[in-house]
């Protein structure tokens, strides 16, 4: 079967969106016509000449400087550079000839790529075979993504200031092929990639340390990660499997937090010492519960070869009003009723963060990572029945009149507070790298500790609950290189990982005894699952990198355990749970440029997901439900396995319209299917169990595939004094799931039988459909040289289905989340290289709307118009 057959048929064009396909063709046409015009133009002149004055200093820090000074953005990875000496940078330059000047004696160059970025290399030296050293990419933040032969999202501290966010999910709203499953009212994140969430699917990191923390919930985050945005530096969005460090156990990819370091405190290349103040807050009128909040970090260089970063930040938020505008949920039997204030959204967080390093050779490095969050906050279980009440006294023909008579319905307590948390994330990792001159050697080692608890009080029941996940991980690579034929040369990377979590959950209650804190104890379970995984991943390039080969093996194991208690046909039932098992697993692909502006790829693999301790333990029900909702363990789960493939295709070019813009485009078609896909079903039996229970839930194997496949778009224009950005997905499932069921006709079935009677059912219990359609546009202005930068956003969410049975988008087969269309103002003025004045009105029309994929029955509404100032300082 060839590619273009294995990928979805286009999809019908449907009245007010646009088609993949002719998206596609329109978007392929545009792109030759443009290259055609800019094979015709020599390159882009360099910028002005300026006047430096630059001693020497660590060479990372002149490096940024200059960078900064002469408008080009670029990503450095201090750590790779290690503690190499800048030259002097005295007289007129431009930004790249002083770029040069300051590389001399260094050991490294400045190189020019066909796509007109820039990379730094090793100063070529005679070695056996006429090796090469690898190189270190230093691009433009934006170019980076455009240049890379797979589909990949970044997000710098750049875009996160122009997101001026309230909710740490809110920085990754306008990643193609991203979405976060948000709740306002508690301060995680839960990342889906292209479809795929939950339970270890995405692997979520800060600093590569995985936030495998889980709480049995509402089925819509099962996977949660804590950060305070305000202590990142960048976001690094991997889609698909990966034959490297990170993709173990993971099938939907990787979302890698980044922290600041010492050399996004430092601004000048001999300063020792340097400190950045960041203060935001809400105006008057329009705050909506935006109080003061902000961050201080501190950086110092004890000596030429060690660097020390502490950083502390405090964020607080009161409840808020939503938007008033448009209509939020179309439920045509169900109830939605606006209110004046959303409970639960005030949130106090408070973050730490630490780093040591130390230089040890100028080939060896040793870092200290530590980082902690604490923060307090306030849920509700479910809508109020005060809302309830609102909505069927509104219907015609109410079985109770007298009840509906004398009904005053108070809009400010539609969300009743249900229980209050204190969570506590505590982070430590060791860094070790070793780059000696040579062409075998360039390791990296990591090991880690990672620490989640939530303690957590139901002021309904009386019930306290902690819920613990303690990980630990460590890796361990080394990336080699060979010169070959044809300008080429073989990349090689290897290595292993490991990593194990442990859950702990507790349960105690003033007014509960016996079988209900049973229950409640067991719905996050205690058990533990380790995963180890040895791999190694090829690529060959050939003709100055124009052609790509890439081909990966990874072998993933798992072992989980635990032990169960629960009731089966009113039996008490004991049961020691240990399963282990292993897989070999395979990436492969390719990519070729065309021409020098347009570059073709495809990339495939295969993923492997086994079973969390969730999934194969959990007997008992959440804690805060006015009745209990009980799931069994399921010990038979095999672990999900999913195929991904992507074909797409880079654009990059300058002066199409002018002499100083440039364009960048990635489109990409994708599409990831998984056979044992693991839901949460309702109406189940115990294994071998001839009928299911019309009570019972557990987690079990879907019988037929789930595929989610559609199409990404990310383009950005930027003419110097104005820009654009662009970004769509279009996102399809297909496949239903069902659960063990009734035989064909109601006949009984002998235990064990495999016989099952598919039903209409579309999801498993609370999976919330995620909305088909996202788009959002960024247009921004630069005005004085640069100083002030003002810019709107508009974001587009198309409708989703029900939030509490993945029901169709047709209104006549269920509700659906409303689509919206969001719009934001921000804007910056920087009277020095030193200091940032900055403000964000979001949803300006005072849109209601909800987050997409959000609680499936809170329904909290998202915040109204809010207007924020904040001011940043360097010292």
């Amino acid at each position: 079967m060839s590619l273009l057959h294995s990928f979805p048929s286009c999809p019908p064009a449907r009245p007010g969106f646009w088609g993949a396909c002719p998206l596609a063709l329109l978007l392929l046409l545009f792109l030759v016509w443009v290259s055609g015009q800019a094979l015709a133009v020599e390159p882009e002149s360099v910028a002005d000449r300026r006047a430096y004055d630059l001693p020497a200093g660590p060479l990372a820090g002149t490096l940024n400087r200059i960078a900064r000074e002469g408008r080009l953005a670029l990503t450095l990875d201090a750590a790779s550079i290690g503690n190499r000496v800048s030259s002097p940078v005295r007289g007129q330059y431009t930004a790249v000839d002083a770029l040069k000047r300051a590389l001399e004696g260094s050991g490294m160059e400045l190189v020019q790529t066909e796509l007109g970025n820039y990379t730094l290399r090793e100063i070529p030296k005679p070695v056996a075979g006429d090796m090469e050293m690898p190189e270190i990419t230093v691009r433009a933040a934006a170019t980076g993504i455009y240049s890379q032969p797979r589909a990949e999202g970044r997000i710098n501290r750049e875009h996160m200031d122009r997101t001026g966010p309230r909710h740490a999910s809110e920085i990754l709203q306008s990643t193609p092929g991203v979405a976060t499953v948000t709740n306002e009212q508690i301060p995680s994140v839960s990342v889906n990639v292209r479809g795929l969430k939950d339970f270890g699917r995405v692997n979520m990191n800060i600093d590569g340390m995985r936030q495998n923390y889980q709480r049995t919930g509402h089925q819509q985050r099962n996977g949660e990660m804590f950060f305070d945005p305000e202590l990142l530096s960048s976001v690094d969005i991997v889609k698909g499997p990966s034959s490297g460090v990170g993709g173990a156990g993971s099938s939907g990819g990787a979302a890698s937090f980044r922290t600041l370091m010492a050399s996004d405190v430092l601004r000048d290349s001999d300063e020792r010492f340097g400190a950045r103040l960041r203060l935001s807050s809400g105006i008057p009128e329009w705050d909506n519960g935006q109080e003061p909040s902000g961050s201080v970090a501190i950086a110092v260089l004890p000596t030429e070869n060690t660097d020390l970063l502490l950083a502390w930040s405090r964020k607080k938020t009161d409840e808020y009003e939503p938007g008033h505008r448009g209509q939020a949920y179309v439920y045509p039997q169900d109830y939605a009723v606006p209110a004046n204030i959303v409970n639960g959204t005030g949130m106090d967080t408070e973050s730490l963060l630490a780093k040591a390093g130390w230089n040890i050779t100028p080939a060896q490095r040793l870092q200290f990572t530590w980082l902690g969050f604490r923060a307090a906050f306030s849920e509700s279980s479910m809508i109020s029945d005060d809302a309830y009440l609102a909505y069927y006294c509104s219907q015609a023909g109410q079985s109770d009149p007298a009840t509906c008579a004398g009904f005053v319905y108070d809009h400010d307590s539609v969300y009743p507070i249900s229980s209050s948390s204190n969570l506590d994330n505590a982070n430590l990792a060791v860094d070790y790298t070793w780059n000696p001159d040579s062409p075998w050697l360039d390791m990296a080692a990591k090991t880690y500790v990672v620490r989640t608890r939530n303690d957590n009080v139901s002021a309904s029941q009386g019930i306290y609950s902690k819920t613990q996940t303690d990980t630990l991980g460590y890796q361990l690579s080394n990336h080699a290189y060979l010169a070959l034929p044809f300008e080429g040369r073989l990349d090689v990377t290897a290595g292993y990982e490991y990593f194990r979590d442990e859950t702990r959950p507790g349960q105690d209650s003033t007014t509960l005894t016996g079988g209900s804190v049973v229950l409640a104890d067991g719905s996050t379970p205690e058990g533990s699952r380790e995963i180890g995984s040895f791999f190694a991943d090829t690529q060959w390039f050939f003709w100055d990198e124009r052609l790509r080969l890439q081909a990966g093996i990874r072998r993933d194991a798992y072992r989980l355990w635990g032990t169960v208690a629960y009731r089966n046909q009113s039996v008490d039932v004991i049961r020691h749970v240990d399963r282990e098992q292993s897989k070999v697993l395979g990436t492969w692909g390719a990519s070729l440029r065309l021409w020098e502006h347009v570059q073709v790829f495809y990339n495939a693999g295969n993923a492997w997901r086994p079973p969390a301790i969730t999934e194969t333990l959990i007997s008992g029900s959440p804690a805060g439900h006015p009745t209990a909702v009980p799931s069994s363990p399921n010990w038979t789960l095999l672990p999900e396995e999913t195929f991904s493939q992507e074909l797409g295709i880079n654009f990059t070019t300058r002066q199409v319209f002018s002499d100083h813009d440039s364009l960048m485009v990635k489109f990409t078609r994708f599409q990831n299917e998984t056979e044992n896909y693991i839901f949460l079903m309702n109406y189940v039996g115990f294994p071998g169990d001839a009928y299911p229970s019309l009570s019972q839930s557990m987690f079990a194997n879907a019988v037929d595939p789930i595929r989610f496949f559609g199409e990404e778009l990310q383009a950005s224009y930027d003419a110097g004094r104005w820009f654009a950005e662009l970004t769509a997905t279009h996102l399809q499932r297909e496949g239903h799931t069902y659960s063990w069921w009734w035989p064909a006709g109601g006949a009984a079935c002998a235990p064990g039988c495999n016989t099952v009677r598919r039903s209409d059912y579309t999801g498993g219990l609370y999976d919330p459909v995620p909305p088909e359609y996202t788009a959002a546009l960024n247009l921004g202005l630069r005005l004085l040289q640069g100083r002030v930068e003002l810019g709107t956003t508009g974001r587009y969410t198309g409708r989703s289905g029900s939030a509490t049975g993945g029901a169709p988008v047709d209104a006549s087969q269920g509700g659906y989340v409303n689509s919206s269309q969001v719009f934001d103002l921000w804007g910056s003025w920087r009277p020095s290289a030193r200091l940032r004045f900055g403000f964000n009105l979001r949803n300006l029309t005072d849109r209601q709307y909800l987050q997409a994929q959000g609680d499936a029955y809170v329904r909290s509404y998202a915040p109204g118009r809010t207007l924020t100032a904040s001011v940043e300082a360097f010292f």
